[in-house]
């Protein structure tokens, strides 16, 4: 199975790695690596290209040819995957799957995971990265200040007391840390209810 293909303008391809016609612009494969699924978005760091697979695996390709640098396995007992991604810190990645995990980006051995006994899959989405801070959202309600350095927690907020609830954080900018909470255990009408803050990213 294709896991991951880089191209220089937009081609189709489906699941088994077999690329289907496009609208005959020229685009090609760079390259393409066999066996290694894909789950969720992949990210970049240093020439590197990293991704989740299906059963927790993560693996870090180089960007220029493809050629596989490692791949591991996070510590998540689920049977699947659950989280989209990660982001790159130089020699540190942060990935989030169930909790989030701090990795060496030269091997992915483990530096840190954090897992609060109050958050509910505080690693589901991409973390968002504020200056020395890992911010995450939750399936409960929380928002998560992270310390990138150490995996300790900075600080918490609960915006929602619903025991099904999204957090989704939109980004930081002057300082502000947007999100959207959706509600998915209130609807009157049938749909979840939502709503949209600002923190104090500090």
């Amino acid at each position: 199975m294709l896991a991951l293909c880089l191209v220089p303008s937009c081609r189709l391809f489906d699941a088994t790695g077999k690329d289907r016609p496009d609208a005959g612009d020229g685009a090609r494969f760079v390259w393409r690596l066999e066996g290694y699924t894909n789950s969720g978005l992949p990210f970049h760091g240093a020439g590197t290209i990293y991704y989740l697979g299906f059963r927790h695996e993560l693996t870090a390709v180089r960007s220029g040819d493809g050629a596989l640098q490692w791949s591991i396995r996070l510590p998540v007992d689920r049977p699947r995957t659950v989280g989209d991604g990660g982001v790159s810190l130089g020699d540190k990645l942060i990935v989030g799957d169930e909790d989030i995990f701090a990795l060496r980006a030269s091997d992915g051995s483990l530096l840190w995971r954090f897992d609060p006994e109050d958050g509910v899959d505080v690693g589901r989405l991409i973390p968002v990265m504020w200056n020395d801070l890992v911010l995450a959202g939750s399936s409960n309600g929380y928002v998560f200040a992270i310390d990138a350095e150490s995996g300790e927690l900075r600080w918490k907020t609960r915006l929602a007391t619903s025991p099904i609830v999204g957090v989704w954080l939109g980004g930081v900018a002057d300082a502000v840390l947007y999100v959207g909470v959706t509600d998915f255990s209130i609807s009157p009408n049938g749909e979840p209810q939502g709503s949209v803050g600002a923190l104090d990213a500090a």
